[in-house]
């Protein structure tokens, strides 16, 4: 076996109780808790006549006030979404079907296209376990689950939309599009989060601050006369419900360890399970005064939030801002050392890892395992000063100590920023858990200007949210989003006449034949079509969530923590953010359309060498037969060597997506907003699409978020290939993603972190919007796949997420081993 080149950064917990909490964390098996979904199901029969957000708001109370507490060995924070230390509820109200299917085996249709994903390759469950999707229920809770399931079905907002939406004419065309994976089927199971709040109000605060608020502005509001007066008195009703609930939580898990501490026999762990009862009573009712209470305080809002929204991405934010003023005060005043603010960081590492999302097999295919917690770091404050600090660093070094898939670390990274701290950075980077990932500050905040229309001081208090997004702090609606659309297999119908030719079936109508075309037409159709199928998709999603607010799904708990929705009496997602632009639909495989029409306009239209009918017939034999086809196609230009005959056309399709997405509306009114992330939807998107004229192989991955390049094709390094990427107009996407491979050696030692730095501030000063590393050498994930368990904690970035290696599917393991690695900088 070739000699595996080591990491040079490796870190190890600080202290014994943070080792012993990863090993816990490694060593847990998914697990479904049906508490949620019984006790929610319990408050709601009992109150259905009940106006929604009083209703919604008592539910959460209702929830909170009796899911079971459990405090584990050693922990210092408490709270957890389940009983269990990797475990999820369940939400029969979004939908019951998937949750059907799989307790029946049913597979859907586009599950044929998972195989060698995840969902796949992680189909077991602890013997005695019923198994539902990758989790494992006690059969003893079956009957509770089965009598939820028998309430909400018919009920459930997937049954109700698409009861609407089978009345349109187009509903088979869609529904089959879906299934052939034009694009990846409406997230009924998964639609919410991508979002952050404002965590800061409620540790500066507390929430006994905002709960007086509330009451105040039903008091102003007199008489309760007019239907918007009746609005307001129903939804502030509820905010109070759903914040007295967070308060009950947090006094739960103050009576268990108080019960915990009775039974204690060592005496500090006694003492350390009376201190965490007194911060629960505590936080976050009232302001943290302590680093310790503003960190518990902060884990109990997170946690509720994911108990009440139904979704992945709901993240931490701009954390070494809100959390500076207690860390500044307990360290001045010595109360706490720079160790154990330390050790803390790393056991909040650990309860972000808990945290887990069961949904359907499919859903999981695309989704990679990840729940997309981001925290970020750095950038400037209100004023436009760095805002990276000491705190900042201590993050950093907890990512490097303890290496954990969440939550995800981001860096807005600008010529502000101290040199220590960038130091830090590129360290982490060194340690190869795939992050932080580098976003460009100066591009988030012009693009909050420009676009969104946000002011100075809003557009500064920017942070990635979920993958890769932009998001404003606090007060922007959550990015509910419409699944990625694959433009690989959209170019495929072009050229093959509306027909796929992976099934046979006429998926779509065109105004053309590839055959008699020229390049220009071949073009404009693909952007006809592009607008027709983003049309149907934002029209389809738009009454999904009307239903979904009809139907009272609200959030009161999310609502209170976003300006202006107190200020306004209104719902989240009913415009009641200062900001609420930022639904969006995502996009994969633009890059290999790029490539895909270089090489036509090359090989068919410049260079005569075939014809288009020859390339249709090598593309439906994948290419057997007609190699001299296929060698021609790998050689024509690829975008990521800064080549612009290839990446002028990239950015022209880029450029077009953007306009086709935002000549649509949301469910609110505002455009919606164009994003390209790809989360591993390239592998299952992939394994739907049969070969693509640039001289990719049928049914393998496509090509990973926006900017990367296709692996293998970037043969001109590691700066060309930043060149080609800073092309694309970043300022008009509410995201890019581009990933990069180097060897450890290739960053080795000091001289190494700063070439590392230098590339990092080139990438930034030229426009580029985001950029991520996986420092590692390929010889070792090829040595992974042999040695799993060799390898227990090996991670690696996929997209806008670190996974375990060990975790991913083979194709999934395939798609990272091939991309480029760079051994020189």
């Amino acid at each position: 076996m070739q000699k595996v080149v080591e990491r040079e950064v490796r870190g190890n917990p600080s202290t014994e109780r943070v080792k012993k909490r990863l090993e816990a964390l490694w060593n847990s098996d998914l697990r479904l808790d049906t508490e949620r979904a019984k006790l929610y199901t319990e408050y709601v029969k009992e109150h259905w006549n009940e106006p929604v957000y009083t209703r919604q708001g008592g539910a959460l109370k209702y929830i909170l006030s009796n899911l079971t507490p459990v405090i584990y060995e050693d922990e210092l924070i408490v709270g957890r979404i389940s009983r269990f230390v990797r475990g999820t509820q369940l939400y029969p109200e979004q939908e019951v079907k998937w949750i059907d299917e799989a307790l029946s085996r049913v597979e859907r249709e586009e599950e044929r296209y998972a195989e060698g994903t995840r969902a796949k390759a992680v189909s077991t469950t602890k013997e005695g376990l019923v198994k539902i999707g990758l989790f494992g229920l006690d059969p003893k809770e079956l009957p509770i689950l089965r009598e939820v399931l028998d309430f909400w079905r018919g009920r459930d907002c997937r049954s109700l939309a698409e009861g609407i939406l089978r009345e349109r004419e187009d509903y088979a065309q869609v529904e089959l599009w879906q299934k052939q994976l034009l694009f990846l089927p409406f997230m009924f199971d998964v639609p919410e989060g991508r979002v952050i709040v404002d965590y800061g109000r409620v540790i500066d605060e507390g929430l006994e601050s905002i709960i007086n608020r509330c009451r105040e502005k039903i008091r102003r509001l007199g008489s309760i006369d007019t239907a918007e007066k009746l609005n307001k008195y129903d939804f502030y009703n509820g905010v109070i419900l759903a914040l007295e609930g967070v308060v009950a939580f947090a006094e739960r898990y103050a009576e268990e360890a108080e019960r915990l501490a009775e039974k204690a026999d060592d005496e500090r762990r006694r003492e350390e399970l009376l201190e965490i009862a007194r911060i629960c009573r505590k936080v976050p009712r009232y302001r943290a005064d302590t680093f310790r209470e503003a960190v518990q305080s902060f884990w109990f809002t997170h946690c509720a939030l994911f108990i009440e929204l139904n979704g992945r991405g709901i993240s931490p934010g701009r954390f070494d801002q809100y959390m500076y003023r207690p860390f500044t005060e307990d360290i001045k005043a010595g109360r706490i050392t720079e160790a154990e603010v330390l050790e803390l960081l790393e056991l909040l590492r650990v309860k972000h890892s808990e945290i887990v999302r069961a949904h359907a097999v499919f859903t999981e295919s695309y989704l990679g395992g990840s729940i997309f917690q981001n925290l970020t770091l750095g950038g400037v404050d209100r004023y436009g000063l760095p805002a990276d600090n000491e705190l900042s660093i201590l993050i950093l070094q907890a990512g490097i100590n303890a290496q954990t898939i969440q939550p995800t670390l981001s860096i807005r990274w600008n010529d502000k920023l101290s040199h220590a701290f960038k130091k830090k950075a590129a360290e982490c980077i060194k340690a190869g858990a795939g992050y932080p990932a580098i976003f460009n500050d100066r591009l988030g905040i012009e693009r909050f200007l420009r676009v969104t229309g946000a002011n100075l001081e809003d557009a500064r208090d920017w942070a990635p949210c979920g993958c890769v997004d932009m998001q404003i702090c606090g007060k922007r609606m959550p990015m509910y989003t419409v699944p990625n659309t694959n433009f690989a297999k959209l170019l495929e119908l072009i050229l093959f006449d509306g027909v796929n030719p992976v099934t046979g079936d006429k998926l779509i109508e065109t105004k053309l034949n590839a055959e008699e075309a020229t390049y220009e037409e071949l073009v404009e159709e693909f952007k006809r079509c592009m607008h027709l199928v983003l049309e149907k998709e934002a029209q389809y999603w738009n009454t999904v969530m009307l239903v979904h607010n009809k139907i009272g799904i609200v959030h009161p708990l999310c609502s209170a923590l976003l300006d202006d929705c107190l200020e306004r009496g209104v719902d989240c997602l009913q415009g009641g953010c200062r900001y609420n632009d930022a639904p969006y639909l995502i996009s994969c495989g633009l890059v290999n359309v790029a490539n895909s029409l270089a090489a036509i306009k090359k090989c068919i239209f410049e260079e005569k060498l075939f014809t288009m009918k020859e390339l249709k017939e090598a593309l439906r034999r994948d290419f057997e037969g007609y190699e001299w086809i296929w060698r021609h196609l790998l050689k024509a230009p690829k975008f990521g060597n800064d080549d612009d005959y290839v990446d002028t056309i990239a950015v022209e399709l880029y450029d077009a997506y953007s306009d086709a997405v935002q000549r649509n509306l949301n469910w609110l009114g505002q455009p919606w907003r164009p994003s390209t992330l790809s989360v591993t939807s390239q592998v299952v998107l992939g394994q739907a699409t049969g070969a693509t004229p640039d001289g990719r192989r049928a049914f393998k991955p496509l090509c990973d978020g926006a900017t990367s390049a296709y692996p293998g094709t970037d043969i001109n390094g590691p700066t060309a290939l930043v060149h080609s990427a800073v092309k694309i107009h970043a300022w008009n996407l509410q995201s890019t993603l581009m990933n990069m491979k180097f060897n450890p050696l290739a960053i080795e030692g000091d001289p190494g972190t700063e070439k590392l730095i230098a590339f990092i501030d080139t990438f930034v000063e030229l426009g580029g919007y985001h950029i991520q590393f996986n420092v590692i050498d390929s010889a070792m994930l090829r040595d992974a796949q042999k040695h799993p368990e060799k390898y227990p904690d090996l991670l690696v970035r996929v997209a806008g997420f670190t996974a375990r290696f060990i975790d991913l599917g083979p194709s999934e393991q395939e798609e990272i081993i091939k991309r480029t690695e760079y051994l020189g900088l």
